[in-house]
């Protein structure tokens, strides 16, 4: 029998009671609920509990090799077409809370149809833009650096992965399309603007470590 499994009621009702000695009742009633006891929640798990923000675009615009010096800024459409077409979207990301840092983020565009497969990539701008002043012509530079995603063309939305791209405060990006393939994606002014999706996790407690001197 395992001691773990003892306790005073069942050695009361095992042996008789004047064979058991008032220590080793006391003995295991310490040892029983040691044996049962919780286990401590791990310190490393908690540090590690993650939460996501969204942020809606506040600007949106495509634009149009074919119509160079024209504004789309009120379109319900953001377009992307290979090397002719491509869109601009603006956020404000907002510090992480205290005691947490943004650990990913993921660009999320709702698309009002289906459409064809094809590669969407997102690069990150590096000058001022407008919604309303934006074109082929004007549009704004940007980082060669860039990430990309497989679009299947069938989903009602596509996620893209912009963690390498994040920083605080104004953020633009510039969403294009691969070689001969034409996307359509919905803008604000359809009531489904696009969102980047923030997660956060806690930063990791600081601990002190005593020293001793002699």
């Amino acid at each position: 029998m395992l001691l773990s499994s003892i306790t005073p009621a069942r050695l009361s009702s095992t042996f008789a009671a004047s064979t058991v000695s008032p220590l080793i009742l006391a003995a295991v009633s310490v040892i029983v609920p040691l044996t049962t006891a919780t286990k401590p929640t791990d310190p490393t798990l908690v540090s590690a509990q993650a939460g996501t923000s969204s942020v809606a675009t506040n600007a949106d615009a495509y634009v149009n090799s074919a119509a160079p010096n024209q504004n789309h800024g009120n379109s319900s459409r953001l377009i992307a077409k290979a090397s002719s077409a491509e869109f601009y979207l603006n956020f404000t990301v907002p510090q992480a809370p205290s005691g947490y840092t943004w650990s990913s983020a993921k660009l999320v565009v709702n698309r009002p149809q289906s459409d064809s497969a094809g590669v969407l990539t997102a690069n990150k701008v590096t000058s001022s833009w407008t919604e309303q002043g934006v074109t082929w012509n004007t549009r704004p530079t940007f980082q060669s650096t860039q990430v990309s995603i497989n679009d299947s063309g069938t989903t009602p939305s596509v996620s893209i992965d912009v963690t390498p791209l994040l920083s605080t405060g104004t953020l633009g990006f510039v969403v294009r399309s691969g070689a001969s393939t034409s996307k359509a994606f919905s803008s604000r002014e359809s009531g489904r603007a696009a969102n980047l999706v923030l997660t956060k996790v806690a930063l990791p407690t600081a601990t002190s470590t005593a020293t001793t001197t002699a």
